[in-house]
């Protein structure tokens, strides 16, 4: 293989390599939004990013729970007899 070419094969593998980086990127832009329906109701939480840690993932869920009338105080609750 001549140098132009391997130079042409190399510069094609960064040219990946950086398309499925910017790909990667963009997915983190990517909202999520977590929907659950129950007794002909519709409850949606939503954020602009999908890159979500633990931690915000599970506040988006308390928001669930709370819209779907738990008090605070029973899910706190929940939670204590949990640990």
């Amino acid at each position: 293989m001549n140098m132009e070419t391997e130079h042409l094969l190399s510069t094609q593998a960064n040219t990946n390599r950086l398309e499925q980086s910017i790909k990667q990127i963009d997915m983190h832009k990517e909202p999520l939004k977590i929907t659950l329906e129950f007794y002909n109701k519709k409850i949606s939480t939503q954020v602009d990013h999908s890159d979500l840690t633990l931690d915000e993932l599970h506040e988006l869920w308390l928001e669930i729970v709370r819209g779907m009338g738990y008090a605070q105080s029973t899910i706190y609750d929940f939670y204590d007899e949990l640990s």
